[in-house]
C-alpha cells in the first residue's frame, strides 16, 4: 500500500486519523464506534478484556464506551489509520437500517442506541472489510496527490456497510445455543477466535480437539456453535480456505504437486478429488 502522508481529518460525520510510532500506549473509555487498520506493523489491543493483534490483514472494530488499551512497541515503526464515525451519524444508519418505514415516519428523530459486535475481521470477509480495503488506497492516492475527499460519502458508505454486517451478525447470534444475550456473545468470541487461528495457519494441520480445548469448549459444543454461526463446519472452512488458496496458486501457474504441498493436503490423489469435486479449474 502507497505511504501515507500526514493526514488527520475531522468534520460534522466523523474523524480520519493516520499515526506513525515505535512507542505508544494509552488505556481509556472509548468515546465512539471506531474502526482500527495497520497499514505497516503490528499494534497490541486489550478490548473489554479481550486480546487482539491487530496487523495488516484484519481490520478491528471497538464500540463506544468499551474499555481499550493499545500497545505498540516496534523499533521499526507501525502506520496505522483509525476511522471515528460520528455517534448521531452510526444510531441514525442503524435506525434506517432495520426499523419499518411507519417508525420511521411516525418518528424521525429518535435515535437508538446500538451495541457493536466488536471483534477484528479479514477485510474480505464481510461488506465494511471490502469496502475499506477497497476505498482506504484511493483515500490515501488522493489525500497524497492533495485532491479533495468526500468524507461525508466515505463515513456514510462505510456505516451503511456496517450496519447489514452487524444485522447479519445479530441474525446468525440466534442460532447459537443459549438464551442470554451475553452468553451467545462470549460464545461468538470463542469460536471466532478459532477462526482467526485458521485463518491465520489453515496450510498446516489442526487438531480440531486441539482447538476446541484452546477456546475452551468441548470438541461437539465447538463444531455445532461453529457450524451455526459460520454455515459451515471447522473442517468444511478449512477445506474451503485451502481451496481458495489453491485456485491462486494454479491460476500462478503452480503445478498440482507444488500447490498440494503450499496448502497442506498430504495426499496429491485426495487433493485432486477435492478440486474435482469443488470444480476448482487446473491445467495441470
Amino acid at each position: 500500500m502507497t505511504r501515507l502522508k500526514n493526514l488527520s481529518e475531522k468534520n460534522e460525520n466523523g474523524r480520519f486519523i493516520f499515526s506513525s510510532c515505535t512507542h505508544f500506549s494509552v488505556s481509556k473509555t472509548t468515546e465512539s464506534l471506531s474502526f482500527k487498520i495497520v497499514l505497516s506493523g503490528i499494534e497490541d489491543y486489550k478490548v473489554n478484556g479481550n486480546r487482539y493483534k491487530l496487523g495488516i490483514d484484519k481490520y478491528l472494530i471497538v464500540d463506544k464506551a468499551s474499555n481499550l488499551d493499545v500497545t505498540v512497541d516496534d523499533i521499526n515503526g507501525v502506520e496505522g489509520i483509525c476511522i471515528f464515525p460520528n455517534h448521531n451519524l452510526v444510531n441514525d444508519i442503524f435506525r434506517c437500517g432495520h426499523s419499518s418505514c411507519e417508525d420511521l415516519l411516525g418518528n424521525p428523530f429518535i435515535n437508538g442506541d446500538f451495541n457493536i459486535l466488536e471483534n477484528t475481521f479479514s477485510f474480505k470477509e464481510n461488506r465494511a472489510g471490502v469496502f475499506l480495503s477497497s476505498n482506504i488506497p484511493h483515500v490515501i492516492q488522493d489525500h497524497n496527490k492533495s485532491k479533495d475527499i468526500d468524507f461525508d460519502s466515505f463515513y456514510t458508505a462505510l456505516i451503511e456497510c456496517l450496519v447489514i454486517d452487524q444485522l447479519d451478525s445479530q441474525r446468525k447470534l440466534k442460532n447459537l445455543s443459549s438464551i442470554k444475550k451475553s452468553t451467545k456473545v462470549e460464545l461468538y468470541r470463542r469460536i471466532s477466535n478459532a477462526k482467526d487461528f485458521i485463518d491465520d495457519n489453515y496450510t498446516n494441520k489442526i487438531n480440531i480437539d486441539e482447538l476446541a480445548k484452546n477456546v475452551f469448549l468441548s470438541k461437539y459444543h465447538f463444531i455445532r456453535s461453529f457450524k451455526s454461526y459460520y454455515e459451515k463446519s471447522p473442517y468444511q472452512y478449512i477445506l474451503k480456505l485451502r481451496l481458495e488458496k489453491a485456485q491462486e496458486l494454479l491460476n500462478k501457474d503452480y503445478s498440482i504437486r507444488e500447490t498440494c504441498s503450499l496448502i497442506g493436503f498430504s495426499d496429491e490423489k485426495n487433493f485432486r478429488k477435492a478440486i474435482k469435486k469443488h470444480a476448482i479449474s487446473y491445467l495441470n
